[in-house]
């Protein structure tokens, strides 16, 4: 009986060795990172939002406390504290994906995609993260929308390179087009996102003032 059950021990490990490596267990881990990295960030700007969005909440008094400085260091001070744990762990998840990809020989395009994500991830962070601080938080249904979309964009760009091995060379070139289109937009929008919300920050008065 514990030789046997040994050996179905060892066949199912050895199964689920088979599938990681395979293409379609990398395709799973693909996904699940760009879906962890993009929960990475949507955990601090859930933080952020709760904590500027509560108009009882301690932020007027954290300009009275000494040592801050003026305005413009504590904007400063504020983006800082935001953005670099998130950024740090961001890039370690970059890094430990590169090694994976390298290891399993899946080819540049999957190579180049792990940075990518990281710095679309960032992007979020920041372009939204101004809009927070500046008072010109993004509405509810153009927050779901633009999280949906990168969600969906992101699970492509580890899914297409895989998958586009057994296509036709113009449906590739095709796709490849779009989804570089489609990169570029979101670039864009978020460049867009993150200069409004910097002219917000600009001109309020001072960061700690809660969004009404």
């Amino acid at each position: 009986m514990l030789i046997f059950g040994i050996t179905r021990f060892d066949a199912t490990t050895e199964q689920w060795v088979q599938y990681v490596f395979s293409r379609q267990g990398l395709l799973f881990a693909g996904m699940v990172c760009a879906i962890f990295c993009f929960a990475l960030v949507l955990g601090v700007v859930e933080l952020l939002t709760l904590r500027w969005s509560r108009v009882n909440a301690e932020l007027s008094l954290l300009g009275l406390l000494p040592g801050l400085g003026k305005t413009g260091e504590i904007k400063r001070m504020l983006l800082r504290t935001a953005i670099q744990r998130p950024a740090s762990r961001l890039g370690l998840l970059c890094v430990v994906g590169l090694i994976v990809a390298a290891h399993l020989h899946v080819g540049r395009p999957v190579e180049l995609a792990m940075p990518l994500i990281a710095l679309a991830c960032l992007g979020y962070l920041v372009a939204t993260a101004l809009n927070i601080f500046g008072g010109r938080p993004l509405p509810g249904f153009g927050k779901a929308l633009l999280m949906i979309g990168m969600v969906v964009l992101l699970s492509l760009t580890l899914l297409l390179p895989v998958l586009w091995h057994d296509w036709s060379g113009l449906f590739v070139v095709r796709a490849g087009d779009a989804l570089g289109a489609t990169w570029i937009a979101l670039a864009l929008f978020l460049l867009w996102l993150g200069r409004r919300g910097w002219r917000g920050l600009q001109a309020r008065p001072h960061p700690f003032l809660a969004n009404d």
